[in-house]
């Protein structure tokens, strides 16, 4: 297993799987074998089939938070909310101050458009988390879809900060500042995205254009 993760940080996935293969050869249990082998399967993309081992690993130990904090995100990303929602019911009842399991419920609540329920889980999370940057971009969408646009600055732009490169959050942010009638932060934030990474992104550019149009911009 050691050898495998050794691999697989060196990109050497084939290296890895085999690696992985002869260890679940001979300890067919070994967890952290079971575990190492659901990330090497996620990392190529193939979120069903990185299901399996968990399923197994939660079988031998139905307490192993870990395994069941990455299935619930594989079964997110399989389209399985109700399965993703139980998983996550579980590792709180098992723990009811697993922050990471109540950032996956605010996602879960915020994608139904439970922004009440969204909120309360987030700020749970982070109350656990307080540094857990995406539960921040999760309770600025979510002040966002409430109308509170103040709330959702504040979060949204510790967020941006820390992670400058996220086009969803700028979008974000920067129609909250357009809501604010920031037209300066706004145009700075989208413009600034736009000239380092080259946006084609067409919601992106709207806001942006939207921004130069209530500065009074119109050649721009």
């Amino acid at each position: 297993v050691g050898l495998a993760r050794i691999a697989m940080s060196e990109q050497q996935q084939e290296q890895a799987a085999t690696l992985l293969n002869q260890a679940l050869k001979l300890e067919p249990d070994n967890l952290d074998a079971l575990l190492t082998k659901s990330q090497l399967l996620t990392s190529q993309e193939q979120f069903k089939a990185a299901i399996s081992p968990l399923d197994r690993a939660i079988k031998i130990n139905p307490l192993l938070q870990s395994a069941r904090m990455m299935r619930s995100e594989l079964y997110i990303r399989t389209d399985q909310i109700d399965k993703a929602l139980d998983e996550t019911n579980i590792l709180l009842k098992q723990n009811p101050n697993n922050g990471l399991a109540y950032f996956t419920l605010s996602r879960l609540q915020l994608n139904a458009q439970q922004y009440t329920q969204a909120q309360t889980s987030a700020e749970k999370a982070l109350r656990a988390l307080p540094d857990h940057l995406m539960t921040h971009f999760i309770l600025g969408a979510v002040h966002y879809a409430q109308q509170n646009f103040e709330q959702a600055q504040l979060y949204l732009e510790k967020f941006v900060a820390a992670q400058p490169e996220h086009l969803i959050a700028t979008r974000l942010l920067g129609a909250v500042y357009l809501q604010l009638q920031d037209t300066e932060s706004a145009i700075e934030l989208l413009a600034g995205f736009d000239n380092r990474f080259h946006s084609s992104d067409a919601p992106l550019l709207n806001l942006l254009g939207r921004a130069y149009l209530q500065a009074g911009d119109y050649t721009r």
